[in-house]
Formats: C-alpha cells, sequence, structure tokens
C-alpha cells in the first residue's frame, strides 16, 4: 500500500473518531440540563394570570419566576431560564395562582416546575409530555 493511501485512511479514521465523540458528547451533556415544565400566562384584564407553582421567593422576601427564552447555540436552538423579579402580586389562592403585571409574560413561556432549583441564565430542556396546558 502506498503511504499516501495509508495517511487518507487514518485520516478518514481520525475524523470519524472525532464526529463519534462530539456526538455523545453534545448528547450527553444535553441530557444532563435541567428538565423543566413549561406553563403560559392567561390575559386577566391588565395584567396576567399564573400558576402558584410558577412564583418563588427569595431570601429578601422578593418574588421572581422564570422566563424561558430560546436563543441559537452552537448546536442549534437553546433554552435558557431569565429571572424577572414581580413588582406587583395579587394571591388567589383559591385558584391556585396569581395575578402579575409582568408585559414580558405574554411573549415567553414560564418554567412551572423544574427537576432542580433554577438558576438564572441556566440552559434547560423540556420535553411534550411536561408542557403545562
Amino acid at each position: 500500500m502506498k503511504p499516501l493511501h495509508v495517511i487518507c485512511c487514518i485520516a478518514i479514521l481520525f475524523f470519524a473518531f472525532m464526529a463519534g465523540i462530539t456526538v455523545y458528547s453534545v448528547n450527553a451533556e444535553y441530557h444532563q440540563l435541567t428538565k423543566v415544565r413549561l406553563s403560559y400566562a392567561q390575559k386577566d384584564e391588565n395584567a396576567y394570570s399564573i400558576p402558584l407553582s410558577a412564583m418563588y421567593t427569595d431570601t429578601e422576601g422578593r418574588n421572581y419566576l422564570f422566563l424561558v427564552l430560546e436563543q441559537e447555540g452552537a448546536w442549534g436552538k437553546e433554552y435558557i431560564c431569565k429571572k424577572v423579579l414581580l413588582a406587583y402580586v395579587n394571591f388567589d389562592e383559591s385558584q391556585g395562582r396569581i395575578t402579575v403585571k409582568e408585559p414580558l409574560l405574554s411573549k415567553y413561556p414560564i418554567a412551572d416546575k423544574s427537576e432542580r432549583d433554577l438558576e438564572d441564565g441556566e440552559r434547560v430542556r423540556f420535553s411534550k409530555e411536561m408542557v403545562a396546558e
């Protein structure tokens, strides 16, 4: 066999190996992301109604929720949690919902429930069976 053929065979095997490792590592990283259930705000007069389970309270007593934003990543679409502080909150415990005045709720889904505690800017994943109506 000629030396050029040997070098070409080694190069082809190297690139095939690297492609396989890349696919494996991207898939493994995806499965380590926190899985969230999405919910959507319902418009009520001047405000939005969201499930009580979507709201969190920090150590300083401020209420917040996580919006799920879509952005382009290196390997396609990525979903990022963005922490949004809520200025106005009206509780309706009988319905299990709260009313908030936040205009971003009309544009983005909300992380209703998650496998683990979420952080601002964290990449997340979701599946159709976890999407709330």
